[in-house]
Order: structure tokens, then C-alpha cells, then sequence
């Protein structure tokens, strides 16, 4: 596949994680943009990208490289175990995902927490509600750069559900191009997670429409 246009700060996340030889691939928006439109997509202000449990002790090398470069880190955490590192920096309109899966015990899926607010109704209340967080998130950094949403004072307004992914599609990674990896079986993967993903949708919301999205919390799979 042909990249119309290689974003310069995508290219730099994933030549990073090639040379510190942490297995990842691009997931979500990031992978939709790149299959179906060969480009991110410019509403897209994330740049997804998963790695399996026994990738994490890489991450402090990624963490020095990007700190060195100036990125700020936020890690987010499910009663201790880290599940998010959140890497962005001024200069950058994207922020850079990176997400932890784990195996289930069954051997069936791989799982990650996904934090949501309280609030489920997208309205007054609710944006309001994301935007004293990133606030609060904002004052908090001085203190920390980790944050267990099950701990006060995030649990009063969060909770989680869980991305629950068929192991078909993270068991191994394929090359997309420019050294860049994506899920096995790609546009199956789309196809379990955005339904009719060729076709653009404006209407399409991550809190109701990720079919990869289980409503179930993180616990019950016991991989945390």
C-alpha cells in the first residue's frame, strides 16, 4: 500500500519503536485513516498505538527519547497496573496513544481498560465534565505524572469499560508500509470494530459504536 502523504510525527513514533525493537502496531483511528484513505484523519487527534504486556519494559527507553525531545508523558492506570501512556508536546496538534493489551487467561482476547466519565449523556453537563478533568489533569502533572482513575478523586466521576480483542488480530503484526505494523488480517480487524468502515460516518461515536468496546469492567477478566 501506497501512503499518500506520511504525517511527520506518526513516522517518528514508529521509527522510534523500530529502532528500541518494541513490537507494536497501529490501531484504531490511525489504522482506519491509513487503510481507507491512506492518510490519518484529520478530525483524528490521536495517534493509536497498541503493544502487548511484555513490550512495557521498553517503554522507559521510548519514555527518555520522547522527554528528551520535549513530549510531556501522562500514564494512566487500573489499580496499579498501566494501561495508557499518554505522550504529547506544544508543537503537535496529535497526541501519541500508546496502549497496553494484555492476554486473557483463556487465551482468547486481548483486553485493555478504556476510562469513561459518569456522565453517558453528551450534553452541557457532559462537556463540562471532560473539560474540568483535563483541567484537573493539568494542575495534577506537577505532582505526578500517573494517575489510577480507581483512586479518589478520578473515581468520583470515572469509569472504565474494556476493549476485548479476538486474539486472530494481535496475536502477531503485519507490515503496512514504511516499517509500520499494523493488526494481522487489517481490514477484518476494521471490519469487527466499524462495521461498514469503508464508507466514512460522520455519526460514528467510540462511546456507542466500537464493536471492540465491552461494556464489562476490566476486572472481570482477570488480567488485572
Amino acid at each position: 500500500m501506497i501512503i499518500k502523504k506520511l504525517d511527520q510525527q506518526l513516522n517518528m513514533i514508529c521509527s522510534l519503536l523500530n529502532e528500541l525493537k518494541i513490537e507494536y502496531c497501529i490501531d484504531s483511528g490511525t489504522l482506519l485513516g491509513l487503510i481507507r484513505e491512506q492518510k490519518l484523519l484529520s478530525h483524528d487527534l490521536d495517534i493509536d498505538i497498541s503493544i502487548h504486556e511484555s513490550q512495557e519494559i521498553k517503554i522507559k527507553e521510548l519514555m527518555f527519547h520522547l522527554e528528551k525531545d520535549g513530549y510531556k508523558c501522562r500514564i494512566l492506570s487500573f489499580y496499579g497496573k498501566k494501561y495508557k501512556y499518554k505522550f504529547w508536546i506544544s508543537t503537535e496538534k496529535r497526541v501519541i496513544d500508546i496502549n497496553i493489551f494484555r492476554e486473557t487467561p483463556d487465551k482468547k482476547f486481548y483486553v485493555c481498560p478504556q476510562p469513561f466519565p459518569i456522565t453517558k449523556a453528551e450534553n452541557f453537563i457532559f462537556k463540562n465534565f471532560r473539560k474540568l478533568i483535563r483541567v484537573s489533569f493539568g494542575f495534577m502533572k506537577s505532582i505526578g505524572s500517573e494517575f489510577d482513575l480507581n483512586n479518589f478523586p478520578w473515581r468520583i466521576g470515572t469509569y472504565h469499560r474494556t476493549w476485548k480483542i479476538p486474539k486472530e488480530y494481535f496475536s502477531s503484526y503485519e507490515l503496512l508500509n514504511n516499517d509500520i505494523y499494523m493488526p494481522t488480517n487489517a481490514t477484518k480487524y476494521l471490519e469487527f470494530r466499524y462495521g461498514n468502515w469503508k464508507v466514512p460516518n460522520s455519526n460514528w461515536n467510540f462511546r456507542t459504536d466500537d464493536k471492540g468496546l465491552s461494556e464489562k469492567s476490566p476486572d472481570v477478566f482477570k488480567c488485572f
